[in-house]
């Protein structure tokens, strides 16, 4: 990114954090105006131009300044050393944000028509956590540890999360998520996140489906039956749901895997 780029977006960002500060920031809240230790911002930037691009920092990851600098939660920021390399988040931070350049000045500027309304920022992957991982990712790693934990750790992120866009508390997180679990031969764990699924969309063909498979699979055939039943009851013109209860109830000696 250019010199010239670089300080026009300072400039927008240093006018968006005065209106998030209400003009000026809050005595408790200022920074030490003496800018020390730029590496990868220009040597010569002010502290006015440093401070609303360290806010959207924060705010993109949903921490504070100690996630990166020396300095202690409560304590003014006077206190700080911020000058300090000490800490490894602020070594990883210079490297995102090389990544985040290169992204921007080097690939998605070959996207023609597209190079400047498409943009990467830190909140474009962390949407206000600290690990941007997907939630799909975080469930099947709690399932490790029991199909309750999964579960725990699913209505833990909703309550915390839901409504800020950080994670997709949509059906299809879930579904994906079940759908790993099963292929990993952890069944129980997939039954408990689509029996969740369902807690949020009862009426939902994709949850129940896949419920009657997973049940299925478990030699639960009267639970399976259970499930499409259920599909049917909100769509009883579903001829494809039809047809596979059919064949589960079906007498064993007609084909069927029913008893």
């Amino acid at each position: 990114m250019s010199s010239v780029r670089l300080r026009s977006r300072l400039a927008i960002l240093a006018v968006l954090g005065l209106v998030l500060l209400g003009g000026v920031a809050p005595a408790s809240a200022q920074w030490p105006p003496e800018v020390k230790n730029l590496q990868h911002f220009p040597k010569d930037m002010e502290f006015r131009e440093l401070m609303p691009v360290m806010r959207s920092f924060a705010f993109g990851l949903g921490v504070r300044c100690q996630f990166c600098h020396v300095g202690e939660e409560g304590q003014p920021l006077a206190t700080f050393d911020f000058a300090s390399d000490e800490k490894d988040n602020k070594k990883k931070a210079r490297v995102m944000l090389a990544m985040v350049d290169a992204i921007n000045g080097e690939h998605l500027a070959k996207l023609e028509g597209d190079s400047e309304r498409v943009r990467v920022e830190c909140v474009t992957c962390h949407r206000g956590a600290a690990h941007p991982e997907q939630l799909r990712d975080i469930l099947v790693a709690a399932a490790g540890e029991s199909p309750d934990a999964a579960v725990a750790r699913y209505r833990e992120l909703r309550e915390e999360f839901y409504g800020q866009g950080t994670y997709n508390f949509s059906e299809s997180t879930l579904m994906q998520a079940a759908e790993a679990l099963a292929e990993a031969g952890q069944m129980d764990a997939a039954v408990a996140l689509v029996d969740e699924s369902l807690a949020h969309t009862p009426e939902s063909a994709w949850a129940l489906g896949t419920l009657a498979g997973l049940e299925q699979r478990r030699g639960n055939v009267d639970a399976a039956v259970a499930a499409l039943k259920r599909i049917l009851d909100f769509d009883p013109d579903n001829e494809r749901v039809r047809q596979q209860l059919d064949k589960l109830t079906a007498p064993a000696e007609e084909g069927g895997d029913g008893s």
